[in-house]
């Protein structure tokens, strides 16, 4: 009677299915079918409504009492288990949205941007809210790069007044900012809600290297369905670190494309023919000119030992032992040479006179390969 808020009076006046959930009722019909037969039943759970309307789930037992083996009345024991019952069920949700995020950060089949918007659809249905976008700060504006938007009115490429927004405050602390219904709240005076009229909204700021790039965030123009709870705020955190460290990773590589790329402009610039080899003299680049030279084009050479392909024999025809090769002994020694009486072959069985030099290419003291420079002097001869 306690737990469902009622006095010793109004629950005189109600039956069992006045205060048991619809849904319910057929269970318990069940139930109290099988205690009138003489069964015990230990495990019975219910969902019950209280005076004020909220559910409550109810754990215990049921038996009935028989006096000359009829049955006279039924006896029930309850503990209330809402609250286990609730962190079991978030425990649940927890952990399925958990594997979803996990699938989704390690398919190798999605780009960056399709992973971003399926997370952004991920917690619109887990926290059960409308809207949501990845935004990059800018000063006091915001670019979108990400959006789940009903009604398509932000996009990619739209750019908002963060002054204007929820999203300055949630960019400027360290933990997710949670907004249930901000109408009935000190919310309501915020230029954001003014500005956007979003009645809920949940934010965390996106840090990149350690600093401040951007905002996740997910609302809705009417109040929040449900409240929130610190599993939600564990989630945001983690959605959060994780586009933060995919936007590093993701840096990273353009930066190293664009390097690369430099790289083989310069490489490709140069008059003289350029190539490198690791320990196992396997060819690791290449650039034009010296593929040229070769007659090959860069892609055939990459990955071959290079010495059984361009230097495997004297200008005499006489075949020409690795172990007594200038490069190797770079590969061996960390020494440099330079040398102008040998020859190197073309794919086509020909050969030419070369001059080359072979470096040895040094990470933190322990040589990893060699740069081989080499022009074609036939005109000297």
């Amino acid at each position: 009677r306690e737990i469902l808020g009622y006095n010793e009076a109004e629950i005189a006046n109600l039956s069992a299915f006045d205060v048991i959930h619809p849904d319910c009722h057929a269970h318990c019909m069940e139930v109290f079918q099988r205690v009138m037969a003489g069964e015990k039943i230990d495990d019975v759970e219910v969902e019950f409504v209280t005076k004020q309307g909220r559910k409550i789930m109810l754990e215990g037992s049921a038996n009935c009492k028989f006096v000359e083996g009829r049955p006279v009345a039924t006896r029930t024991i309850f503990r209330d288990v809402t609250e286990r019952k609730q962190i079991e069920q978030e425990r649940q949700e927890s952990t399925s949205v958990l594997q979803s995020l996990y699938h989704l950060a390690t398919n190798p089949q999605l780009s960056l941007n399709q992973r971003l918007q399926d997370l952004l659809s991920l917690g619109c249905e887990y926290f059960c809210l409308d809207y949501a976008l990845l935004a990059k700060v800018e000063g006091n504006y915001c670019e979108v790069f990400a959006a789940q938007i009903p009604d398509n009115s932000v996009t990619a490429g739209s750019v908002y007044d963060l002054t204007k927004a929820y999203c300055l405050e949630a960019v400027q602390q360290s933990e997710p900012l949670w907004i249930e219904h901000a109408s009935a709240s000190d919310w309501c005076n915020h230029p954001g809600y003014d500005y956007f009229k979003m009645e809920s909204y949940f934010g965390m700021r996106i840090l990149v290297n350690e600093n401040v790039y951007g905002v996740l965030c997910f609302c809705s123009k009417v109040p929040s369905s449900r409240q929130f709870r610190s599993v939600d705020n564990d989630l945001l955190k983690l959605m959060a670190q994780w586009i933060g460290s995919e936007l590093e990773r993701h840096f990273a590589m353009e930066a190293i494309a664009r390097l690369q790329h430099q790289n083989e402009l310069i490489l490709n610039t140069a008059g003289e023919g350029i190539y490198g080899i690791d320990l196992k003299k396997r060819c690791t680049f290449i650039n034009q000119a010296a593929a040229t030279m070769l007659g090959y084009e860069p892609q055939e050479v990459l990955g071959l030992n290079s010495h059984n392909l361009i230097h495997h024999t004297h200008e005499n025809g006489e075949p020409y032992p690795i172990q007594a090769c200038p490069i190797y002994q770079t590969l061996k020694t960390g020494r440099s040479y330079r040398v102008d009486s040998e020859v190197y072959w073309r794919k086509d069985g020909t050969s030419f006179p070369v001059e080359y030099a072979s470096y040895p290419i040094v990470e933190d003291g322990i040589i990893q390969g060699s740069v081989i420079t080499f022009s074609d002097i036939t005109d000297r001869q």
